[in-house]
């Protein structure tokens, strides 16, 4: 019997031996061993082009840019209400290099102008203002959400107004979360500073942006578990994924910045539209990297047969989760060199997709 291209309890001809060395008894991502491993970033390799991420991404960066401004408000509302939303820009400032030049100016001034007419304080008409934006920005989520139940191999059978809630609830959850996380890193040195501790304020500084980048791990986290139309995955099942899709998207932001700013002549072959193409192109990235991640984190579910899910251990094919329901195929032998090719297919891919 199979199920989202793998085989329920393992193959019938892997020994006790094979199935030990493939990591079928792994209870988490670090039990797996090497060969495990192997056959693991195998599918994804062949994931990230089979389940066309490139063209998941390229949906998502779309919708992500209509959610761009009503995503600005909600974050912006929110951090009001704790701190000086006059942060939010400073910080902003302090992001050269790891975004293009481009799209950090036309953020800088949406949140300007946004800022300019934020309210600080929680009345009636910014609780309307703040459910509007977070319903506007969920169109976002909800692309995101579709691009994910591929990643897992899930049918989406949630009713629409089901799924919408689901999208609302996470926008209006993850912009809070961004809000407290900046709120902290940009009081923190203030009160180091105001406890007499001022010689500690530049190391302060200098970690607010690996704080920073722990608060979108655990917000990719927070979206791998609850996003998939799915029994929820077990946390040490996702945040792996999380935390490299979370290196990959800084590493991918820093390169498209240095391409774009260096090499990348947008005005000239976009004219006005120049910084719009380059934030679409930016979202992309973005997008690529947290799909690549959710492949990543599905298929390490995949290559275990103890249950990932929550609640109490269940047997393969009555945990309501395709990837914790069977176990990945052992793929033929192949070489280095074959796995390789098939990941150069996959950038090959999203390369195309930015032209």
């Amino acid at each position: 019997m199979t199920s989202a291209g793998g085989t329920l309890g393992g193959r019938p001809t892997e020994t006790a031996r094979e199935r030990a060395k493939l990591g079928r008894f792994a209870t988490g991502p670090w039990n797996i061993p090497i060969r495990g491993w192997w056959e693991v970033l195998r599918r994804v390799a062949g994931s990230a082009s089979n389940d066309e991420i490139s063209q998941a991404a390229a949906a998502v960066a779309f919708y992500a840019f209509l959610s761009l401004v009503p995503a600005l408000i909600a974050l912006v509302s929110s951090y009001a209400l704790i701190a000086n939303p006059h942060d939010l820009s400073r910080l902003l400032g302090e992001l050269d290099g790891t975004a293009p030049s481009h799209v950090l100016a036309l953020l800088e001034q949406q949140l300007s102008e946004i800022i300019a007419g934020s309210a600080t304080q929680l009345t009636l008409g910014v609780l309307v203002s703040l459910l509007v934006a977070w319903l506007s920005a969920s169109r976002g989520v909800a692309a995101m959400m579709r691009a994910v139940n591929i990643a897992y191999r899930e049918e989406e059978t949630r009713g629409w107004l089901t799924r919408r809630w689901l999208a609302v609830r996470l926008s209006a959850g993850l912009s809070v979360f961004v809000a407290v996380a900046i709120a902290f890193i940009t009081i923190l040195p203030t009160l180091v500073g105001f406890l007499g501790l001022e010689p500690l304020v530049p190391l302060v500084r200098r970690m607010r942006w690996p704080f920073l980048a722990i608060a979108v791990m655990f917000g990719l986290g927070i979206f791998y578990r609850y996003a998939p139309n799915r029994t929820a995955p077990k946390w040490r099942w996702v945040l792996l994924g999380a935390a490299l899709a979370t290196a990959a998207w800084l590493l991918a932001s820093m390169g498209l910045a240095y391409y774009v700013d260096s090499f990348g002549n947008f005005n000239a072959t976009y004219g006005a539209l120049g910084a719009i193409a380059a934030l679409l192109l930016w979202f992309f990235v973005s997008a690529y990297a947290i799909l690549f991640g959710a492949e990543l984190n599905a298929e390490l579910e995949h290559q275990t047969e103890v249950d990932t899910t929550v609640g109490p251990p269940r047997p393969m094919g009555r945990r309501a989760a395709a990837v914790a329901d069977s176990v990945g195929p052992t793929l033929p032998s192949e070489s280095w060199s074959e796995t390789f090719k098939g990941m150069v297919r996959s950038a090959r891919g999203c390369r195309r997709h930015k032209e």
